[in-house]
């Protein structure tokens, strides 16, 4: 919170007459932005008959013109609809012609108002033959579909920088373009880019690689974890080789070589490809304690299938999971206010931790000036909230302990005021469409006041807010419910007359992002190979829907090629209206005193450069890119998926509706079934040392019968078996499981400790394995 109450600059101001009685206050963004709303907001005070007042927008080519009409001791607000205006000086011109007479005038910031454009094309590596698929993205401010006054233009270049492709004169009656580009057999390989021009102005940019490269005529895959912690001793690199026209099983020979991020080979061995799988371990000891990203690339040789490469990369990370403590400083008005410090656990892969898990918070110092420690939870977003009492310390460190690990402290700064004095939103982490907290104080007193939003560049609030029965006082509570356009980040103005002179105060504050349209992707978790698809697709009705499936290692490894929320909520942040002096970003008109006077300067500013974006050098398949303009908001959407057994698929997907905007669905993956795969059936909860049936059931996709080995093993001493006391593992062996059916499989286990524990099964044939991972919770005497 920032308080200006003394110093209120006005730009241009120019008052050729005002009366002894009565004020007028005209406030608008300090910037005008072609194809956009540009609002102001009149009020007077002090008048008791109705005021004509007329505004007039006035610039190069354009010329507009409104009339208000204020009753007495309130507000209006006036919008101008810019359409191309061109760049220039613009002029706020407002008078009096009833009820109070004044002439006023300020210059206004020509701001650019360029697209927000994203590129998404439908893989990140091309061969020679394939082709290029992608879509251009246009949105504005409001993430509607843009408004462009000049033309639009994507070029396709290649390594070299040659201009392979033009699309020129694009139309965007939906906000999305979308092209595509077939390579032609001699094509120069190496990093293409595709490029979005506006004009001559380029405004997007986006690498994708074209190589010589043949698919084998077999599938493999490797698996290996993404994510490696500093206290393992060793990972398994796990080969796995297909090949559906083969009679027999194949033998080969595969190399696996160890490359760190500066492509250096630490570790290079050769092994013997048997029966179509190996499970190779890394001991770590062995890479020299070579703590960094590397490269798992595994080369594998056939006599009769030639040679195929396959890589992953693993990432040395000191846990699993992430604890983020931020830093904050706080302002204390009275001793036992109470506030909220937020710290974020989730998983490497974003996913949030359990919330049946306890953590450990300690305060230092707390509450009794001596370090404080309880336990808490998270929320199903994986934010930790704890209660923090304002104290005579100045500052508060807190650390968590999650699983054994603890986290670096995060600093709270207490700043102890004796005048509460500015405009304060007391409600921490507001959201749309839920009232906040604000409270307005003041050393003078006052018993109304005006209150003044701006989001995105416009006034999207205005309100005269009378304290109750109209009474004089120094503060005043009230509340104001956000909205979508004040979102991610919006600033707050208040102002009021005291003896003749404006009386002023400003803050900014922060909303949640979140889009206003809608779209959600039902899918199942897992699926068979190769079959046909129904997915269901929810959104806005009228909305057009992009779609991208793929493969999942494929798409967590190249990102930046893909569209990103976050990315789009950051360039949200700025469409602001910054104007030098003000916070707020407005302009302001009046006949009040103050102390200040600024001539407005022009201010030039430059865009950001544009972000060079990678993509990581894998072949991966794409499945899905489908575009379709939903009538009813629900689809039905049949998809093909590759005939695959080694890989799991992601699909994602984005709307853009005329009168919502655009929304981006969260990513949803779907787990091919392997040729055999084991399921099991946990309890919600059991009671330490009973006896517990676990009932797992096995499945035989593949297209030969055979029996199934299932061992379940457990990797801490959390539980026993029933029948072999003392053993790590037990493996049971099933009947024969003819294609496409399933066989039950029963163990009996006793746990030995409270919490969750782990049940680790594989399931085995000749030619394929399956693992599958759960959590079970255990008790102690009872349920409860």
């Amino acid at each position: 919170m920032v308080k200006f109450a003394e110093l209120l600059p006005i730009w241009g101001l120019l008052i050729v007459g005002a009366q002894a009685k009565g004020y007028y206050t005209i406030t608008s963004p300090g910037s005008v932005r072609p194809n956009s709303k540009f609002s102001v907001h009149v009020s007077v005070f002090d008048i008791w008959e109705n005021s004509r007042i007329s505004l007039t927008l006035q610039g190069p080519q354009y010329e507009k013109f409104i009339e208000v009409v204020v009753p007495p001791n309130s507000g209006q607000n006036a919008t101008f609809e810019l359409g191309d205006i061109t760049n220039g000086v613009y002029t706020l011109m407002a008078q009096g012609l009833s009820g109070i007479f004044f002439e006023n005038s300020t210059n206004l910031e020509f701001v650019e108002n360029l697209p927000m454009i994203y590129l998404q094309t439908d893989k990140a590596l091309y061969r020679s033959s394939d082709t290029i698929y992608f879509r251009i993205i246009c949105l504005d401010q409001y993430l509607l579909p843009a408004k462009v006054n000049q033309s639009l233009s994507v070029v396709l270049k290649d390594s070299q920088n040659i201009i392979i492709e033009r699309f020129d004169n694009i139309a965007l009656n939906t906000g999305v373009y979308k092209g595509e580009y077939k390579l032609t057999g001699n094509v120069v390989p190496d990093e293409w880019s595709v490029q979005v021009f506006l004009g001559q102005k380029m405004l997007a940019k986006k690498f994708v690689e074209v190589k010589d490269y043949e698919l084998p005529p077999f599938e493999m895959d490797l698996d290996a974890p993404s994510y490696v912690t500093f206290r393992e001793a060793q990972f398994v690199a796990s080969v796995r080789f297909r090949n559906e026209a083969m009679n027999s099983l194949t033998s080969g020979r595969c190399i696996l070589t160890i490359i760190s991020k500066t492509n250096e080979i630490i570790n290079r061995r050769i092994h013997h490809l048997n029966n179509c799988k190996k499970g190779i371990p890394v001991n770590l000891n062995k890479l020299e304690r070579v703590m960094q990203n590397i490269m798992v690339n595994v080369t594998v040789q056939f006599k009769a299938h030639g040679t195929h490469t396959v890589s992953k990369f693993v990432r040395f990370v000191p846990n699993l999971y992430i604890i983020n403590m931020p830093s904050m400083s706080y302002e204390c008005h009275e001793p036992n206010e109470v506030f909220v410090y937020r710290a974020h656990i989730y998983n490497y892969n974003g996913n949030p931790i359990d919330g049946g898990d306890e953590i450990r918070v300690t305060l230092n110092p707390g509450t009794n000036g001596m370090p404080e420690t309880f336990f808490s939870h998270v929320n199903d977003e994986g934010c930790l909230d704890v209660q923090i009492k304002c104290s005579n310390s100045k500052i508060i460190y807190v650390t968590i302990n999650y699983k054994g690990t603890q986290s670096k402290p995060g600093k709270i700064e207490l700043k102890h005021l004796n005048r509460k004095e500015g405009v304060h939103v007391n409600t921490q982490f507001p959201t749309i469409d839920n009232a906040i907290e604000v409270q307005l104080a003041s050393r003078e007193t006052f018993n109304s006041f005006v209150c003044v939003i701006l989001g995105r560049g416009d006034i999207v609030y205005s309100n005269i807010i009378d304290v109750p029965n109209r009474a004089w006082r120094q503060t005043h509570t009230f509340s104001i419910t956000p909205t979508y356009e004040m979102m991610p980040e919006a600033h707050m103005f208040v102002y009021f007359f005291k003896n003749g002179n404006m009386v002023y105060y400003e803050t900014t504050f922060s909303v949640k992002s979140e889009f206003q349209n809608t779209i959600f992707l039902d899918t199942p978790e897992t699926i068979k190979p190769g079959i046909i698809l129904s997915l269901n697709v929810f959104t806005e009705p009228n909305s057009y829907v992009g779609l991208l499936g793929m493969e999942e290692n494929a798409f967590n490894l190249q990102s930046e090629n893909n569209l990103n929320a976050k990315q789009i909520f950051r360039d949200l942040s700025n469409v602001q209206s910054k104007t030098t002096g003000v916070i707020a970003g407005l302009v302001t008109m009046t006949n009040a005193n103050h102390d200040l006077v600024k001539i407005y300067t022009p201010v030039i500013k430059e865009r950001a450069p544009i972000r060079k974006q990678t993509t990581q050098r894998n072949y991966f398949e794409t499945f899905a890119f489908n575009d379709y303009v939903s009538v009813s908001g629900y689809d039905e959407v049949v998809l093909k998926l590759p005939t695959t057994f080694f890989k799991s698929w992601i699909i994602t997907g984005f709307a853009i509706n005329p009168k919502t905007g655009f929304a981006l669905t969260t990513s949803r993956a779907m787990k091919t079934l392997k040729e055999i795969h084991i399921d099991i059936d946990v309890p919600q909860a059991v009671q330490r040392g009973s006896t517990i049936t676990l009932k797992a059931e096995v499945y035989n996709y593949s297209r030969r019968r055979t029996p199934i080995y299932v061992t379940l093993e457990k990797e801490k001493d959390e539980f026993e078996f029933v029948k072999n006391v003392g053993k790590i593992s037990e493996t049971l062996r099933t009947d024969i499981i003819s294609p496409g059916k399933s066989k039950p499989i029963n163990f009996q286990i006793r746990p030995k400790v409270n919490g969750m524990i782990t049940l680790k099964l594989t399931a085995s044939c000749p030619w394929a394995i399956d693992v599958n991972i759960k959590k079970l919770k255990v008790v102690g005497n009872s349920l409860g």
